[in-house]
Order: C-alpha cells, then sequence, then structure tokens
C-alpha cells in the first residue's frame, strides 16, 4: 500500500475505506498496511510505518490509542517518527487536510504551535512549524470532569473591602488567588466556562478580549479586609495569571487590564511596593506613588 486514504467523516472513521473506531484493533491496520515496526520507550509503545508516514501509540498489545498522519518530516524527532512524510490523503469532511486543520482557527496555532478540534466524535490534535502542517494526531475526545456549579458561587467575608477601580482589584487578586495562594478556588478560566449555565461560553472565540461572566464573578468576588492586610507587593504585568483567565488569549498590547485609579491603595495598609513590568502609567502618577512612601520600580 502506497498512497494511504484516511477519512473521517460524520458517518464513520475510514481506513483505505474500511470504517474504525478508536481504539483500533492493530490487526486491521496490519491488514491494509502491513508489518509496522514497533518501537517501546519507558512512557509507552508506538507502532510505526515508516514508508507511509504514518504511527500510532498503542493502548495495549492488540489495540492503538491514536492514529498519526506526519505530514512533513520533523527535525530531531524521536525514533517512532516516520522516517518519511505521509505518502496518502488525509480527508476531513471530504477536504483533503494539507497546510490547515478544519475547524480549528489559527489563533490556536499562533498561541502555541498547534491546534486542536473535534469532528464526528474524534479529537484532532495538529501541530505547526512555522506555518505549515506538520502532523495530525486523532484519538479519543478528552473527558474532562464536570466542575460543581457551586465551585464558582459568589464568595462571601466578615469584613468585605469595596474597590471602586476594577483594574487595580485585578492586580490584588492576582497577588492573593494565584501567588499568595489565600483566596480560594483558584479561578480557572475553563473550570469556570465548564460550570456556567447561563450560557455556552467558547473561550477560542472570545478569549481575546475579558469575557463578561468571568469578569463579573472577580468584580463580585469579596475579599476580606484581614486578607487585603496580607498584600506588602503588587506586581503589575500584563503576564499575570488573573489576566490570563480573564482574557486568555489577550496580547497584552492595549488598555484592557490599565488601572484608572489609585485610591483603592488605601485599602491595603500594608503594601510597600510596585512592580511594574509592563502596564506602566505615565510619570505624573510613577510620581504621585512615590509620593505614598511606596518603593516603585518602573
Amino acid at each position: 500500500m502506497s498512497t494511504p486514504v484516511i477519512e473521517l467523516g460524520p458517518d464513520a472513521l475510514l481506513v483505505e475505506g474500511t470504517p474504525v473506531a478508536l481504539p483500533i484493533p492493530i490487526g486491521t491496520l496490519v491488514a491494509v498496511w502491513g508489518e509496522p515496526e514497533l518501537w517501546v520507550g519507558t512512557a509507552g509503545s508506538v507502532v510505526t510505518w515508516h514508508e507511509l508516514g504514518v504511527f500510532a501509540h498503542r493502548l495495549d498489545e492488540k489495540h492503538v490509542k491514536t492514529l498519526c498522519v506526519q505530514l512533513r518530516p520533523e527535525a530531531d524527532a524521536p525514533a517512532f517518527v516516520p522516517r518519511s512524510a505521509f505518502t496518502g490523503r488525509l480527508l476531513v469532511d471530504g477536504e483533503v487536510v494539507t497546510d490547515e486543520l478544519p475547524g480549528a482557527g489559527v489563533d490556536a496555532r499562533r498561541v502555541a504551535g498547534t491546534a486542536t478540534t473535534e469532528r464526528h466524535g474524534v479529537r484532532l490534535h495538529a501541530s505547526y512549524e512555522g506555518d505549515h502542517l506538520e502532523s495530525v494526531e486523532m484519538t479519543v475526545p478528552r473527558t474532562t470532569p464536570a466542575v460543581p456549579v457551586e465551585r464558582y458561587a459568589p464568595r462571601r467575608v466578615a469584613d468585605p473591602v469595596r474597590f471602586t477601580d476594577l483594574g487595580l482589584k485585578l492586580a490584588v487578586v492576582d497577588e492573593l488567588m494565584y501567588q499568595q495562594e489565600v483566596i480560594q478556588p483558584r479561578l480557572d478560566a475553563r473550570d469556570f466556562a465548564r460550570s456556567y449555565t447561563g450560557r455556552t461560553i467558547d473561550l477560542d472565540a472570545e478569549g481575546h478580549r475579558p469575557v463578561p461572566e468571568i469578569l463579573a464573578y472577580l468584580e463580585d468576588l469579596q475579599i476580606d479586609r484581614s486578607e487585603a492586610a496580607l498584600v506588602h507587593e503588587l506586581v503589575i504585568d500584563a503576564g499575570n495569571d488573573v489576566y490570563r483567565e480573564v482574557a486568555p488569549l489577550w496580547d497584552g498590547e492595549d488598555d484592557t487590564f490599565d488601572i484608572g485609579s489609585w485610591a483603592d491603595l488605601d485599602l491595603l495598609p500594608h503594601l510597600t511596593s510596585l512592580d511594574f513590568v509592563s502596564l506602566t502609567p505615565d510619570d505624573e502618577t510613577l510620581d504621585a506613588l512615590r509620593a505614598r512612601g511606596l518603593d516603585v520600580d518602573a
């Protein structure tokens, strides 16, 4: 077999026209592609058809849990990666996959060099080298445990402080929730999206801007006066954890999370320093912050 054909459509995953379901019996693949080379590592084993550009991770001795095509050679690749590029055709919904994975936008590729989508009960995970699709892995979709709705129930405390500037409050939340881990639960955008029942939150489509429901959750989040007293330093950085959860795909290049008023610093009695890695205010504001007796690094 020199030109393998793998098709994923609404009715089935087809290998050489034969319907299969993951995990796939290895014997089914051997029948159409011949005997593969077996690679065994500490974390598992892989069967590879080097001349076809196809490999698969074994579930057990008789089944594979993935089916992968190597569309382009990979430099410094592990021994199980095919030495030859895929010689056949991979089709998703009738479309030949070449330089883009149908359904997985360029944002995922830009962020991580990968793209993931699901089609007809199969998870497709693509790896890119620059702008070129390098490999595609097909596997069973990951099952994500349900997040109890009550995990993100409104947080209530005995003596809440009242912030007037949400930007400054987010900086305080970053310190108390992600650095000191005093405030629980630690907000995770994908957990929140799965638990939210008001609508479907699509982080891949909406994540360039603050997700309204996540931002509202943090705006409503109560911080106790005793917790505010634990803040000695604030790091202001576009890469802070809190921003990645409020707007997972935000590029950090605009004023979305700029702090408009610093009056709420009065709520932080033990604050001694501000470190501006980015999102730095103007010189007049920096001077005013130093006039408060704060050690300001900008």
